[in-house]
């Protein structure tokens, strides 16, 4: 598993130990602002999100290309400065705002939103890209982009469980996961499966972060740590790995168990 670390520190780079180089923030820009997102582009370019704290926090989505930083807000491309996920396709980036979805390709940026497109809702929650398809989890369910078709699930025409999508993967097999505010569905061809507390081994049902391993995956939760699904069973992280409790880290020192932990996000390396 890879960590990453959302810090505001010093605008230089400065060296961590253990092959760690903190970059701070760009003055201006990123300062004490939550980053939301972060995406690397097939040229190695960094894209990293934030949301603004206040009306005039100057926030945004930043490209780092190992040297300089290049900032897109709402003046210069985005629809939006309130970014909340990121999804890269080659040096094709997609970036989910609260206003739509901006497409940068060929340094040029695009938008949909629900004027110009079928897209389902303007509030983008969460982005996917895989098998040149963007799914888009908004909170009035799911938009699916394939060349110029669109397909938009929710509680009304699918079995979604909730409208509100948080969290998007695919595992090996081709089925789709939704993690939403109220339960986690998993769309195989047309049929639906929806898992929760009460049918499943999820302590919580409000899911915020979904990553696969072949067909294992690993579900993220608002407050109750982190879970695996694997042949249609869920068990709480912890329980699968008690030592887990002992690299797991909390800056207040209160708690460090991974069952009591809201879960942001997920990753894996090669």
């Amino acid at each position: 598993l890879f960590f990453f670390f959302y810090l505001s520190i010093n605008c230089q780079p400065t060296s961590s130990g253990f092959g760690v180089t903190n970059w701070g923030y760009q003055t201006g820009f990123f300062s004490l602002l939550f980053k939301s997102s972060i995406a690397i582009d097939a040229s190695g370019n960094k894209w990293i999100g934030s949301i603004p704290q206040t009306v005039n926090s100057k926030a945004g989505v930043q490209k780092f290309n190992g040297s300089n930083w290049i900032v897109y807000n709402d003046t210069n491309g985005l629809p939006s400065k309130h970014v909340t996920s990121i999804a890269t396709n080659g040096n094709t980036v997609y970036v989910g705002t609260k206003k739509g979805v901006a497409k940068y390709e060929n340094g040029i940026w695009s938008v949909y939103n629900t004027i110009n497109s079928q897209i389902i809702s303007d509030t983008i929650n969460t982005l996917f890209f895989n098998n040149n398809t963007l799914w888009i989890g908004t909170n009035k369910g799911v938009s699916k982009l394939t060349g110029n078709t669109w397909i938009n699930y929710n509680t009304i025409n699918s079995q979604l469980c909730n409208n509100n999508v948080q969290a998007i993967e695919q595992v090996s097999n081709g089925d789709m996961w939704f993690g939403t505010s109220q339960g986690l569905s998993k769309l195989s061809g047309t049929n639906w499966v929806t898992y929760d507390s009460i049918n499943s081994g999820l302590l919580s049902n409000n899911i915020t972060a979904l990553c696969s391993s072949s067909n294992r995956l690993f579900i993220g939760s608002n407050s109750k740590g982190a879970f695996l699904l694997e042949n249609n069973i869920i068990k709480p992280l912890f329980q699968l790995y008690p030592e887990l409790q002992n690299i797991i880290y909390n800056p207040e020192g209160a708690d460090n168990n991974i069952m009591k932990t809201k879960i942001f996000d997920f990753t894996k390396d090669a």
